[in-house]
């Protein structure tokens, strides 16, 4: 295991509670979204000429520029930034010893109720691509969208539940609903867009560059959930992201809960003695017996027998993840994340901003984690590791969805490397293996539009139908003359019909400050069209984004 300093995002995207409500940092990304509606361009911005060297080609055409109509902005997907880890190692745990310390007063009877300052969750690092996703086919990474790593993501997400919810059942045995996955799908982006959240997931992958060692199956791990809701934006804490993830069967981490200083104490042991050449089934299986033995001395303690206390019952408290490291990564295990977390109560010490945590007491807490526990066992044996990542299909749409399912990524890679390596594909053009992912989405994309359930779907294209991605011919510096000059009519106008809400402001004002600062920000201007059939009639949805 790796003992860096710098801590990986994974134990970023995990954000715990803090009084102080919680705010967007400088160094996070997030994703605008423009709507229509109608506020004048100004006049020098008509006659532009796109850089050919700086544009992104797609079918609208430059003069478009000067139609678009905007007076709302929304935030569309933001992502947890790292935050820094300068501390020593002996400051960090006098400080996580002290808070988990004042909870426990030996001196006083076992039963005697004192009050807790928090506990220590302990996950372990998975490194890949950052995928983003906020609900139907919005999958942004790389501060772009329409990429081959958010092409890569999707495939991986609906793949992974064809793999959660059976379908590879009804292929390999001829019976259940061929449809489940897709419903499934479409149920949890209904209400990540519904509830304006944006999931974070690491991508683990042999395809698009290595992040360590080459994971034995590609695969991905959920790490963080934003709430776009609030005015100044959250993130969820550990139990919710968990209780959001086992509810869609999404893929979370394996967790472990300490929260006794015996348990403390003993994990700092394991961490000191593995840190360098432990390997993850060692590892694993060291954590599930130390969190066991705290369980059991908090149940002797409190006169409760062993096994049979509140603090973790007869095995601790360890959430298993659908995607055991073990045997979906390998035994090369990257490192811990360790890190201390404050019941609500006291929330004011954790400088980890967090808002969202409903809970108010130790005692529940930690009785919402052991009901995690007991239904990552149950998920487990319903989608357990042996159960295939990809379907056996015959590689063909055939009208049912099935090729995208059954396509396996890394063979579809290695079949065109020697293609890419012979064809002169320049910056504007696609690669052959980028071709070939649109290719299969497109063809998936058209069948859900014609299997959504109920209505239309709506504006914001939270319901089924295909999600068509161009971009216009405008180079940096128009882009950026554009959004600057947009903020500040948004900002300065004063007809009530233009209906300029906070966020709108917030977004505006931040994207003035920023050119004021001469900081070197860039803005795309994407047409997003939602082609949604029923009934064999299409409706299309068309924003600017």
């Amino acid at each position: 295991m790796d003992a860096s300093k710098k801590r990986p995002r994974e134990e970023e995207a995990q954000p715990s509670s803090s009084s102080s409500s919680s705010q967007i940092p400088k160094e996070e990304n997030a994703t605008v979204n423009v709507q229509h509606v109608p506020i004048p361009i100004p006049e020098n911005m008509k006659k532009i000429k796109s850089n050919a060297a700086d544009m992104n080609i797609g079918n609208i055409p430059p003069s478009s520029l000067s139609s678009i109509q905007v007076n709302k902005l929304r935030l569309e997907a933001i992502f947890h930034p790292k935050f820094e880890n300068e501390k020593s190692d002996h400051t960090i745990r006098q400080t996580i010893m002290s808070n988990i310390s004042s909870s426990h007063h030996h001196e006083q009877p076992a039963k005697t109720k004192t009050k807790s300052k928090g506990y220590v969750e302990v996950t372990l690092k998975h490194s890949g691509s950052l995928l983003l996703w906020s609900g139907s086919q919005r999958f942004y990474s790389k501060n772009s969208t329409s990429n081959v790593f958010t092409s890569v993501g999707e495939i991986m997400l609906r793949q992974h539940f064809a793999r959660a919810w059976n379908q590879w059942n009804w292929n390999k045995n001829g019976h259940g609903n061929d449809n489940d996955n897709v419903d499934k799908f479409q149920e949890c982006s209904e209400y990540i867009t519904a509830n304006r959240l944006t999931l974070s997931f690491e991508l683990v992958h042999s395809i698009l560059g290595h992040h360590g060692a080459i994971p034995h199956r590609d695969y991905m791990m959920l790490i963080s959930v934003a709430d776009r809701n609030t005015n100044t934006g959250s993130f969820y804490s550990t139990e919710q992201m968990l209780q959001l993830a086992q509810r869609f069967r999404l893929p979370h981490n394996d967790a472990w809960v300490f929260h006794t200083p015996q348990g403390v104490e003993r994990l700092f042991e394991v961490y000191d003695t593995m840190r360098e050449s432990g390997m993850c089934g060692t590892v694993v299986e060291t954590l599930n017996k130390a969190v066991k033995e705290e369980a059991e001395a908090e149940a002797e303690a409190n006169g409760e027998g062993k096994g049979k206390g509140k603090g973790g019952g007869e095995v601790g408290l360890h959430v298993q993840s659908m995607y055991p490291h073990s045997v979906f990564q390998g035994e090369i295990l990257e490192g811990l994340v360790i890190r201390y977390v404050s019941f609500p109560n006291n929330a004011n010490n954790n400088t980890n901003n967090n808002t969202n945590n409903n809970t108010n007491t130790k005692d529940s807490v930690l009785k919402g984690m052991r009901e995690l526990c007991l239904q990552s066992q149950e998920i487990l044996k319903v989608v357990p590791p042996g159960v295939p990542s990809i379907l056996n299909g015959d590689g063909n749409d055939n009208g049912d969805g099935d090729a995208l399912l059954s396509c396996n990524l890394r063979e579809l890679h290695a079949s065109t490397v020697n293609s890419t390596a012979t064809a002169a594909v320049t910056s504007a053009q696609k690669s052959p293996f980028e071709e070939k992912l649109q290719s299969l989405l497109k063809e998936s994309h058209q069948y859900r539009s014609t299997h959504t359930k109920g209505g239309d779907g709506g504006s914001d294209g939270g319901g089924g139908g295909q999600r068509i991605i161009s971009r216009p011919q405008f180079g940096r510096v128009e882009r950026q003359q554009f959004m600057t000059n947009l903020c500040h009519k948004l900002l300065t106008a004063k007809d009530a019909d233009a209906d300029v809400d906070a966020e709108t402001k917030k977004i505006a004002s931040l994207i003035q400050t920023l050119a004021r600062l001469n900081i070197n920000a860039d803005y795309n201007i994407v047409k997003e069209e939602i082609q949604i059939q029923n009934n064999n009639n299409t409706n299309t949805n068309t924003t600017e984004n």
